[in-house]
């Protein structure tokens, strides 16, 4: 399989599991930090109550971190978003986006959704 066609498994594959606009955060979040003047890694600092108005995503940056955030144990850092092929192969939550990425899914659509 060539580059870009891994790239459009792995897109494919998230896109499987995530929300869209979760995909498209992740994949620009450290660039947006950046371009509002932060520096270094990203973590939440407050986290919008699930519960209320999920289709309200906040306009900024730090917002939008704390909603798509679970907790402030797993940073985004420069790199987080090209790193995702390699993490996506070797983790064992991943079998979903292994199997994508190798052709191989032979049964029903994997998916993992919020309960709303």
């Amino acid at each position: 399989m060539n580059a870009r066609m891994v790239a459009l498994a792995l897109s494919a594959a998230l896109h499987g599991v995530h929300d869209a606009a979760f995909v498209e955060f992740l994949r620009s979040a450290h660039a947006q930090w950046l371009a509002d003047g932060r520096e270094g890694f990203m973590l939440p600092g407050a986290f919008p109550a699930r519960g209320l108005r999920r289709e309200c995503v906040p306009d900024g940056i730090h917002g939008r971190l704390g909603y798509y955030a679970f907790d402030a144990g797993t940073p985004i850092v420069e790199g987080t978003w090209e790193a995702a092929p390699a993490l996506a192969k070797a983790s064992p939550a991943t079998s979903p986006c292994r199997a994508a990425l190798a052709g191989t899914v032979t049964g029903p659509r994997w998916t993992a959704r919020w309960t709303r």
